[in-house]
């Protein structure tokens, strides 16, 4: 998915979820998949970051073999929830 689909389908389920009404099961659902697609459009973000800039984040030197994008998931989610191991650091100042 790309950086701007992610954003339009966010926003439409977040419209969703704060418009008038009882709160219901089906808007729990929509917030869940709405933080879940912040965090997959944060990691494109940053991937498009890391893009223009290759050293703008250090990783660590891990035997498994990862993509780019998915450590650049598990940096958006750490990040979201505040939990930041700090093993994936931003170098350049928009990283």
């Amino acid at each position: 998915m790309s950086l701007t689909f992610t954003a339009i389908i966010t926003a439409l389920i977040l419209l969703e979820v704060f418009r008038a009404g009882p709160i219901t099961l089906y808007r729990i659902e929509g917030a869940v998949a709405a933080y879940l697609l912040l965090a997959y459009g944060w990691a494109l973000a940053y991937q498009l970051v890391d893009l223009s800039d290759p050293v703008a984040f250090t990783f660590p030197a891990t035997a498994a073999p990862q993509t780019l994008r998915f450590r650049l998931l598990y940096f958006s989610l750490t990040t979201l929830t505040s939990v930041g191991y700090g093993d994936i650091t931003p170098l350049h100042p928009i990283a």
